[in-house]
């Protein structure tokens, strides 16, 4: 897993949405970038214990979607 991530900042969540699709949609492996939005919270953090704070949340979220998904193709073939 890379340490690619992709901050919006002044963005509604329509429009960060709208965007995230987008950028997804024309990234040739695009599970390797995270994405976040800038909060009241995080505006104070510094730079880099933002990106490790998303780019480890992450990794989190994509070993869950692997153990769903591979947990599901468990379930169909019966084992």
């Amino acid at each position: 897993m890379s340490d690619k991530l992709i901050m919006f900042h002044g963005f509604n969540q329509e429009e960060a949405l709208g965007l995230l699709k987008m950028i997804k949609a024309n990234l040739a492996e695009p599970r390797e970038v995270a994405f976040c939005m800038t909060t009241e919270n995080n505006l104070d953090w510094k730079i880099r214990d933002l990106i490790a704070d998303v780019t480890e949340e992450h990794a989190y979220m994509m070993k869950m979607e692997d153990d769903r998904a591979a947990s599901a193709r468990e379930s169909e073939s019966g084992e």
